[in-house]
């Protein structure tokens, strides 16, 4: 298993607010939230999200954007996310040689402090995993207004 750096200053971006680009609601891979007889409700827009997956408690997020390779942690309920790290890109040749073996399938760990995905970065699929500081979790949760500069 390789241990990728914690997510902090200097390789998470900025935490952001739903929707991202202006609005932008791409034809697929975006994040909804559904409810019983209630209509589809934007969570995260902007990205082509590959897969997902709900933290234990259900309220937070966490997927991969197969053409960039970004990984994207959020809340549920606030829309508030940040690209945590990067898996690389799944390109034609990782996809033909390894497959889903190849794609980052990334999962918050129960007690919100990890990201566990693969990674194709030595040439081979690999188990990674992204340490994830408290404050950016907490921040995403937030009601307030967040910060647009790098935390």
């Amino acid at each position: 298993m390789h241990r990728t750096p914690t997510v902090d200053r200097d390789n998470a971006g900025s935490v952001a607010e739903h929707p991202r680009n202006g609005g932008e609601h791409p034809d697929k891979g975006n994040l909804l939230a559904v409810r019983a007889d209630q209509p589809a409700r934007f969570v995260c827009s902007g990205f082509c999200f590959g897969h997902v997956h709900t933290s234990v408690c259900g309220r937070y997020f966490c997927c991969d954007e197969p053409r960039s390779g970004d990984i994207v942690v959020g809340s549920i309920r606030s829309g508030k996310h940040f690209v945590a790290c990067n898996a690389g890109a799944i390109t034609a040749e990782i996809n033909a040689e390894f497959g889903q073996s190849g794609h980052a399938h990334p999962y918050l760990s129960p007690d919100l402090k990890w990201i566990v995905y693969n990674s194709c970065r030595t040439g081979r699929p690999a188990i990674h995993v992204a340490s994830v500081p408290e404050e950016l979790m907490a921040e995403v949760e937030s009601k307030s207004r967040c910060s647009k500069e790098r935390l």
